[in-house]
């Protein structure tokens, strides 16, 4: 399969942060067990119908293409009864390295504590976190004792976008604010990302957090705002299934005279007019360039967005949605809740939410000189005091 121009910068990505990989985590009930035998072999039997949990990096260039190692995702198992969920502090489990060429490029964790979690790892170079979610879903399909299902697509996201015609998108101003203010320090390349759960049901929680983020903002200095949204490309294709990366990107501008509702509505007029499939110009270049070219120049944007506190866009969004929490439950294992976990250097703040039963969970990401003075806290604090619950 060849790589498409996402799969190859989150590679790149991955070589400017070791830790830029996808991370679910499924916290069980206080009765969750589950044998390690038969969590092994859900592995290895829903990653023969699913290969893209056994995917590896072959070729060079625009000749660089994924391959079948077939070989199924380890499982580890980890002791930990000390780590709360909280947040990445006493985590050192979430730091180790998945190889995109020799593998593994995927693998489960069995985090034994209080309570036990299953915590489902990717390389983003082959999953996206939707992907994480497909393939955690079928691991539970297993455990249940049902026929796994395939997920396994050789389709890209870009040639959805030039099936259905899409093109490159309007630059937007690169010199947008943080949330949490100036850049203070040196940078350590290892975020640190914190998570709250949250009572009741929400709508339009996008709108709400881009508006409470921007405020935030703007305690600190006025300028720009501009909020990158993740777009699910599946729904573009009849809601087909794959692991693989398949999202598209919106930009928001958020003015300080923002509603929340006035946010919703520029994001429902962008997807209608197919934002979501546009792409940057760079995009379809980087496919040409070495990544050892890439890395130091995406090293180099990194630094100098934080030496200058200004950035590409001023936070980043993924709102995965309400789930059935049911489908992560199996083989004596009761999941309670999920998240997924953010890690961006190159993003001010980088918020993943994901709903379940009636609950919220927001999981914030903040680069360690944007996060001194517990800053990270004051944002996610004033999110969550911040949103208003549905009626």
């Amino acid at each position: 399969m060849k790589l498409s121009f996402a799969e190859k910068g989150h590679f790149v990505f991955s070589k400017v942060q070791p830790t830029y990989y996808n991370h679910m985590i499924i916290e069980g009930d206080t009765n969750s067990d589950i044998g390690i035998d038969a969590l092994t072999s859900a592995i290895k039997i829903s990653s023969e119908s699913n290969h893209g949990s056994r995917l590896v990096l072959r070729g060079l260039l625009n000749f660089s293409y994924l391959e079948d190692s077939g070989v199924p995702p380890p499982l580890r198992i980890v002791e930990n009864v000390y780590w709360d969920g909280l947040s990445s502090d006493k985590a050192d489990f979430f730091d180790a390295s998945l190889n995109a060429r020799s593998g593994p490029t995927c693998e489960v964790i069995y985090l034994k504590g209080d309570p036990n979690r299953i915590i489902f790892r990717t390389h983003h170079m082959v999953m996206d976190g939707i992907g994480t979610m497909l393939w955690a879903e079928d691991v539970f399909r297993v455990l249940r004792g049902e026929k796994p299902v395939s997920f396994f697509a050789e389709l890209t996201e870009y040639d959805l976008i030039k099936r259905m015609g899409g093109g490159t998108r309007m630059q937007f101003p690169q010199n947008n604010i943080a949330p949490t203010g100036k850049s203070d320090g040196i940078a350590s390349f290892k975020p640190r990302w914190i998570r709250r759960s949250v009572t009741g049901r929400y709508s339009n929680l996008i709108g709400q957090i881009s508006v409470l983020s921007a405020a935030e903002a703007r305690k600190y200095s006025e300028g720009n705002f501009y909020v990158s949204i993740p777009v699910d490309l599946r729904q573009r294709n009849n809601y087909f299934k794959t692991t693989r990366n398949f999202a598209g990107i919106i930009y928001v501008e958020v003015k300080a005279d923002n509603s929340a509702s006035d946010i919703s509505t520029n994001i429902r007029h962008q997807l209608e007019n197919a934002e979501d499939l546009k792409f940057d110009i760079e995009d379809v270049y980087c496919r040409y360039i070495p990544v050892s070219i890439m890395k130091k120049f995406l090293t180099k944007r990194i630094l100098k967005r934080h030496s200058r506190s200004r950035y590409g866009s001023s936070a980043t969004i993924s709102n995965l949605g309400y789930v059935d929490i049911g489908k992560f439950t199996g083989g004596g294992f009761n999941a309670e809740t999920f998240f997924l976990i953010p890690q961006r250097e190159y993003s001010p703040a980088f918020i993943t939410l994901s709903g379940s039963k009636n609950l919220v969970e927001i999981a914030l990401s903040v680069p360690d000189v944007l996060r001194t003075n517990n800053r990270d806290e004051k944002l996610m604090d004033a999110i969550v005091s911040g949103l208003v619950p549905k009626g």
